[in-house]
């Protein structure tokens, strides 16, 4: 049966996380928001609402709290706040504002939590690292302390140059401004080349060319 992304049951994080940021190609944040019509915010993306099977197919669960998007000339519509603590952007906390990109926002976080093994925000961790996106965000584009980062988990199993696009991306999908942030079609993209080298059978530690972060 499918297990939610990171979970002990799914499969490994970052080969789970390639397959799964590619299959949203098809089925996920980029089929609601640039298929759908009108656009659809799911409003919830969290790991815990992506379900990956043992043959790495993901889909996206809980749409419980999922809004259509604006049409038209608006550019984005007025709601309550709600979703889970953690992956909700700025501007839709604030302003109760929402639009495709409090969904790119929350992807982000799901990303970067693939990338650190972390939860968004855990009280038991030191003080300046309770919320993970205000700990990681200034990290993640500076390349002599990624290693900061990184899973232990993936260290030395994951190749430099993938690493290293993963998080540029979740850095890109975290701006505070939505106006910075990629459409979801624009993420896909970024992370295909990731998609295809975790596909490819011919890959293997012996024929990547894998890095310490460390």
């Amino acid at each position: 049966a499918p297990s939610p992304l990171g979970s002990a049951g799914s499969p490994p994080a970052g080969v789970a996380a390639a397959h799964a940021n590619s299959s949203g190609r098809r089925q996920g944040l980029m089929f609601l928001h640039h298929a759908a019509n009108p656009p659809v915010i799911h409003r919830d993306f969290k790991s815990s609402n992506v379900l990956v099977d043992q043959d790495f197919h993901a889909r996206i669960a809980d749409f419980g709290l999922a809004r259509d998007g604006p049409s038209g000339e608006k550019r984005w519509v007025s709601t309550r706040v709600l979703g889970t603590t953690g992956y909700l952007s700025p501007e839709y906390v604030t302003t109760g504002r929402l639009t495709a990109k409090s969904d790119v926002y929350s992807f982000g976080i799901v990303l970067l939590e693939l990338l650190t093994g972390l939860v968004p925000i855990d009280h038991d961790r030191p003080p300046n690292r309770v919320s993970l996106t205000s700990w990681a965000l200034p990290l993640l584009t500076q390349r002599e302390r990624l290693g900061e980062l990184l899973d232990p988990r993936l260290d030395g199993a994951v190749p430099l140059h993938e690493f290293m696009q993963a998080a540029s991306v979740a850095a890109v999908c975290l701006q505070a401004d939505p106006d910075y942030r990629p459409h979801m079609d624009d993420v896909v993209q970024s992370l295909m080349p990731l998609c295809k080298a975790a596909c490819s059978p011919y890959a293997s530690p012996a024929q990547s060319n894998h890095s310490s972060l460390r």
